[in-house]
């Protein structure tokens, strides 16, 4: 049973009906979707690292400290860890900003019917 919200003021009660259907949140698969992201991007992002850190030893794009160099089975392994966190963000980075871009054209308007309408600026004579 839901109630209904009743607000209470300096002059009264008065009753604020909700601004928006509440029916449960964001849709499940979107949930699972993002798990599945926030799974897989740090995943490839190893394996790309780990696949231009190789392609650095072979053509020497950039040069590295020894103090770079890890254990002796992997010598490669604080280069992969580094590059592996820089590729996280910069691929979520792209994500969030491509879904910026798609929210804001298929999206629901900027505005609704309980919006008052943006001022009108008034133009100065010259």
């Amino acid at each position: 049973m839901q109630f209904k919200r009743w607000n209470v003021s300096r002059y009264g009660h008065y009753y604020k009906p909700p601004l928006r259907d509440d029916k449960g949140g964001i849709h499940p698969i979107w949930r699972g979707l993002g798990c599945l992201l926030g799974v897989i991007v740090p995943i490839i992002s190893y394996f790309l690292a780990d696949f231009l850190v190789q392609k650095n030893w072979i053509y020497g794009w950039v040069l590295v400290p020894n103090h770079f160099i890890g254990p002796y089975h992997n010598p490669n392994l604080y280069l992969n860890i580094g590059l592996t966190v820089i590729l996280t963000v910069l691929i979520f980075t792209i994500l969030t900003i491509l879904y910026m871009f798609i929210y804001r054209l298929f999206g629901p308007p900027q505005y609704t019917l309980l919006d008052v309408p943006p001022p009108r600026r008034r133009r100065r004579k010259s």
